[in-house]
């Protein structure tokens, strides 16, 4: 099955004329519930406040029953609720259309969606706009792109990812965003952007220097005339070592199924980038240069082929962000002590296929105790480990003065964990997930009072029998902590 939005491709397509299927535009009726829907979700029934009803009806019309209109314009008005607003809104595609005769009247509604929103909004849509045509952006991937960038502004005490996350609902509430995957708890896990609103996104894009997407349709020299400051290189067509004289760069993103390489050179070019994103590119190597990239807030290798990390990314003092999940990095270097502003790093082993079939994992594990390197990083906020140690104890001696989330998950030959008093006061969370071997609380976790939830999951019967067991000594060791859930296997009651 194809679909286009072009007649003459579907014609050019099909030796069968009678095998192209031309989509009607909705009937009035349709586009009037469908509006309704979007327009009115927070009312009982759907149904439209009769007030509104003149505006409501006008501006349904002047959709001509095409679907994507009708949702984004329901999207921009379901955050209106007086006249004023409604007639305001009415106005201003009234002067859309009369001034841009040749505009398609979806791409008008789509102009008036983007100016009707928040500025910080406008920067967080901009940006998914770099992304991919149709490619589905993991929303804690988005987040944190978003956080490094700065586009997140200071709500009161409210945390950044909170308010990020309340950007990303709000461009979904308004259509801006389509949610294609959600996690068990309903909230969205992927998203991605229609690639109308795309092409609309990427010509301001480009119009304000914000950013550019470079796929090999225009020649180099064209895309660096631009000086935008970000950059999303999707085609292999020029080596990376092209694109050098793009110098004020804040955001680079390598979206290739071909290899391709850094240089000391290109690295010393870019000492405005504050986000490196290279997820899943054929990139094995990052050069010792790394370590000028001063401003360097988010680094993100994961699903790379890499191996080791250079020992100069302890000079990224920045660095709030490293993400080197799913990568064949088996050790760290100890330079990783010297990131000060670290708050996020996330290692998981690429070869988990099977989470309950060790074997795979046997050889990829980190050789080394991570735990001393990272002990010290005074921001770190979560840890997540995955199978990333190959010793029976874990020993946590020091440091992790902010943790607040650990998640020890498919240790396969851990037998102990101990936890020396003072070390992470601040503890919030704690999971521990398919430690079959593991026998007993960790040692010392009843000095962790801050604590405020424990998760066990496929852990053995030993295990969670002696925390439900009231007159045990583990069970003394966790009565502190108010929240305790035990499964035998992921979403299985003892």
């Amino acid at each position: 099955m194809l679909t286009t939005r072009k007649q003459d491709v579907g014609s050019y397509s099909s030796d069968v004329r009678s095998h192209i299927l031309t989509i009607k535009p909705l009937k009035e009726e349709e586009a009037w519930d469908l509006f309704c829907m979007k327009a009115f979700s927070s009312c009982r029934g759907n149904s439209c406040p009769k007030e509104l009803e003149p505006w409501a009806l006008e501006l349904v019309r002047k959709c001509k029953g095409l679907p994507l209109a009708v949702v984004a314009l329901g999207g921009l008005l379901s955050s209106k609720k007086s006249i004023t607003e409604w007639s305001s809104v009415c106005d201003n595609l009234n002067w859309q259309l009369n001034n841009n005769q040749m505009l398609e009247v979806v791409k008008s509604i789509l102009l008036l969606s983007f100016s009707d929103l928040p500025s910080p909004l406008k920067h967080c849509f901009l940006y998914c706009c770099l992304f991919p045509e149709d490619y589905e952006i993991r929303r804690k991937r988005l987040i944190k792109l978003w956080i490094a960038e700065g586009f997140v502004q200071q709500v009161d005490r409210t945390a950044p990812k909170e308010v990020a996350e309340s950007y990303l609902m709000e461009l979904i509430l308004r259509s801006m965003l389509q949610v294609v995957r959600r996690n068990e708890f309903g909230r969205p896990k992927r998203c991605k952007m229609h690639d109308l609103l795309r092409e609309i996104g990427l010509s301001i894009s480009e119009k304000e220097k914000f950013g550019v997407v470079y796929d090999g349709k225009v020649e180099i020299g064209e895309c660096e005339s631009h000086q935008a400051r970000r950059l999303s290189i999707q085609t292999t067509k020029w080596d990376l070592q092209s694109y050098s004289s793009i110098t004020r760069l804040r955001s680079l993103f390598v979206f290739v199924n071909g290899s391709v390489s850094f240089s000391n050179t290109l690295m010393s070019k870019f000492k405005l980038l504050r986000t490196l994103d290279l997820e899943n590119a054929a990139i094995d190597v990052l050069p010792e240069e790394l370590g000028t990239l001063f401003n360097l807030r988010y680094l993100n290798l994961r699903g790379t082929p890499m191996a080791e990390l250079p020992k100069s990314i302890g000079e990224l003092r920045n660095l709030e962000l490293l993400d080197i999940s799913e990568t064949n990095i088996k050790e760290l270097p100890s330079e990783v002590a010297k990131l000060q502003n670290l708050r996020h790093l996330n290692m998981w082993s690429k070869f988990i296929a099977d989470i309950h079939n060790f074997e795979l994992v046997r050889g990829c594990r980190l050789k080394d105790d991570p735990l001393p390197h990272i002990a010290a990083l005074p921001n770190l906020r979560k840890v997540i480990l995955v199978n990333s140690f190959v010793e029976e104890n874990l020993h946590f001696c020091s440091g992790f003065a902010k943790l607040k989330i650990l998640w020890l998950l498919v240790f396969p030959q851990l037998t102990g964990i101990t936890i020396r008093k003072g070390v992470m006061p601040d503890i919030q969370e704690l999971w521990i997930d398919s430690c079959l071997m593991l026998n007993a609380v960790p040692y010392g976790i009843e000095s962790l009072t801050n604590l405020q939830s424990l998760l066990l999951t496929n852990c053995s019967a030993s295990l969670i029998g002696r925390v439900n067991d009231v007159e045990s000594k583990d069970r003394s060791k966790v009565l502190h902590i108010p929240n305790i859930k035990c499964f035998k296997r992921r979403g299985e009651l003892p």
